[in-house]
């Protein structure tokens, strides 16, 4: 009996234990995926992913640059790498004593040969994108082919028409223009206003200089304008002239 007694007694315990343990219906539970372990952690270590606000981050490094922080981290991976050269590229045009220096964590770099200008150095001296230089080199090159056939003996071209030989040059300018107002709507969404300004200006004074001396040029081989060949170069050195003063702000 006293056993009996003693397996009631205990089951009245468990069932008024089970009693208070039940959860409250009115409590809510999430479940969370576990970030990825970051490889570094520190006031100037920067995370970019394909939802970062690339103008809070822009703010975050400027106080970070006022603070005397000598150095910026900025971790991407997979479709972020996009985003975080951006922010970098940003970085670098408006604080120009900042350099760039890109790891990867798969490969190292052993050793590298150099042009005696490179890439990023035309980049920040001539304001311009890869794409943009790309056009303008596959431009110089067919109106290079036209000007050797027209005075081929052997080919007549469209009877020595200068406006189809420059066609290749008025055709990349244009598509130069597509891509600049393209970059400048891009920019108005993801960075400030002054910035988009200041780079949608510097494209539009080099577009204008340039297209001028193609078609003030144009216009002297055809005979159609009485100027000096220094009046038809003065927008060339007008331009390089600003190339020179934007060489030196940048180094």
């Amino acid at each position: 009996m006293a056993d009996s007694g003693d397996k009631k007694q205990i089951s009245s315990i468990s069932s008024e234990n089970t009693k208070k343990a039940k959860r409250n219906p009115g409590t809510s539970h999430n479940f969370r995926k576990r970030p990825p372990q970051k490889p570094e952690r520190g006031e100037n270590v920067i995370y970019i992913s394909t939802k970062t606000n690339i103008k809070a981050q822009l703010e975050r490094c400027r106080k970070l640059i006022n603070n005397n922080q000598n150095e910026i981290i900025i971790y991407c991976l997979g479709a972020a790498i996009q985003r975080g050269i951006l922010l970098a590229l940003q970085l670098s045009e408006r604080y120009v004593a900042y350099d760039i220096h890109t790891n990867t964590l798969s490969t190292e770099l052993i050793g590298e040969l150099k042009m005696f200008f490179t890439i990023d150095e035309l980049v920040r001296w001539l304001g311009l994108t890869v794409f943009e230089i790309w056009i303008n080199l596959i431009s110089i090159l067919l109106f290079t082919v036209l000007l050797a056939l027209n005075y081929d003996p052997n080919i007549e071209l469209y009877d020595n028409d200068w406006w189809m030989i420059f066609f290749p040059l008025f055709a990349g300018d244009a598509l130069n223009t597509y891509f600049c107002i393209i970059i400048f709507i891009r920019m108005l969404l993801e960075m400030t206003l002054k910035f988009s300004l200041m780079r949608i200006s510097w494209s539009a004074i080099f577009l204008l200089m340039t297209f001028l001396f193609k078609f003030l040029l144009c216009k002297r081989l055809l005979g159609q304008v009485k100027l000096d060949y220094s009046e038809v170069f003065a927008p060339l050195y007008i331009l390089l002239q600003l190339i020179a003063v934007r060489a030196c702000q940048q180094s």
